[in-house]
């Protein structure tokens, strides 16, 4: 069995809020790097055999906000970990996209047709890449991994290592600079250990 440790990185700028923000890389705010040091006094004293992270501006702050300089040098970028590309949707609120893509929008809810963001990322794509990197993890050597990576990626690798279809990903909720935890077993499943931690900086 080994424990996986999933880190969403810090908070982003408030123009930013209700946007879809997905390959814009955008850097942390202040609030954001604060996130990163809190969640750096939560895992200081975990030890990790490996870490994953995407290599977008937001989450390399993260972590290297949030981990020691020996940890740094350690981490393997993995492009498969970079947030959905949301094509012309990017940098737009719910409400423009419904009024703008109203027939894109209802194919949107039913992932299971193979919906594709208009010149972005094709859902069904985005899932596999998904599923080939808890391959990965589950043939890693090592008892313990931490990933730092995105909401959506997030999500998606969750219920991926429960065995949940890609339309329960709404259940879950993970916000900005918090941890969720896992148990992942040999067979590629896992049991949900923690979801969303908040460290707080003190």
């Amino acid at each position: 069995m080994k424990k996986i440790i999933l880190i969403r990185h810090g908070a982003i700028e408030d123009k930013y809020r209700r946007l879809y923000i997905g390959t814009t890389d955008v850097p942390l705010s202040e609030k954001g790097l604060k996130d990163s040091e809190a969640i750096g006094k939560y895992i200081a004293d975990i030890d990790c055999d490996h870490i994953f992270a995407s290599p977008m501006l937001r989450v390399r702050q993260t972590f290297e906000t949030a981990l020691s300089s020996e940890k740094i040098k350690t981490v393997q970028y993995k492009d498969c970990l970079r947030e959905i590309n949301f094509g012309d949707w990017e940098g737009k609120s719910l409400e423009e996209i419904t009024k703008e893509y109203p027939d894109e929008t209802k194919d949107w809810t039913k992932p299971a047709n193979g919906f594709g963001f208009p010149n972005g990322s094709n859902l069904k794509d985005f899932h596999n890449a998904i599923d080939l990197f808890k391959q990965t993890l589950v043939d890693s050597t090592g008892s313990s991994i931490m990933v730092f990576a995105h909401g959506g990626v997030i999500l998606s690798l969750i219920c991926s290592i429960l065995g949940l279809h890609r339309d329960k990903m709404l259940a879950f909720k993970t916000k900005r600079g918090t941890i969720s935890t896992l148990d992942l077993f040999e067979n590629g499943y896992g049991v949900l250990t923690g979801i969303s931690i908040k460290p707080e900086n003190k």
